[in-house]
């Protein structure tokens, strides 16, 4: 049985008018309405993992590593090393990541890997350092090997988690300038 209501799921989207049948979901999962629904009846169990994904991003579900984390406890995602995920967190180690992606592609050193992904070796000892984030491109590239052939649910996962790191350095920013706005009212 899956740990996640997907039916429950489906049936919010029709009661907000997101869809208008079962058949449109299918659709736009690019399922029959038939597998659809035997999916359903067997608990979302046979449910392929990217309808899985692509549900999620439909109902709100905030990140991509809560989406992971769904979908993994439901004993799918067979194809993606949770030796990549933080297990305090969940989170994707995103170096951890490279270095995996690096190994299988069989380059032996970082420039190779830098040319690879089409960024300067400065930017990829960055990311090693933690002097950078890596961004979404490569995200995206480091998503496709870890199995997401078809990137579209894993786009709109990253967009929520780029559009949240956002925020939260908006809000850093603005409380640094009010804590030394204060520092210099003091003086």
């Amino acid at each position: 049985m899956s740990s996640y209501d997907y039916a429950e799921l489906i049936e919010t989207l029709l009661r907000e008018g997101r869809f208008a049948s079962y058949g449109e979901i299918a659709s736009a999962l690019r399922l029959s309405e038939e597998s659809l629904k035997a999916s359903l009846a067997d608990f979302g169990r046979n449910l392929p993992d990217l309808c899985k994904f692509q549900l999620l991003a439909w109902g709100g579900t905030g990140s991509l590593e809560e989406a992971i984390r769904i979908v993994e406890q439901d004993g799918g995602m067979e194809g993606v090393p949770s030796k990549h995920l933080d297990p305090s967190t969940g989170s994707i180690r995103w170096v951890d990541a490279l270095d995996s992606l690096k190994d299988s592609v069989g380059f032996s050193e970082d420039r190779e890997l830098a040319e690879y992904l089409g960024i300067p070796p400065s930017t990829l000892s960055d990311f090693r350092r933690g002097k950078a984030e890596v961004n979404p491109r490569i995200k995206l590239r480091i998503l496709d090997h870890l199995g997401f052939h078809r990137l579209a649910s894993g786009i709109e996962f990253l967009l929520k988690d780029e559009m949240a790191a956002a925020s939260k350095r908006l809000r850093l920013r603005q409380a640094r300038k009010i804590a030394n706005k204060r520092r210099v009212d003091e003086l």
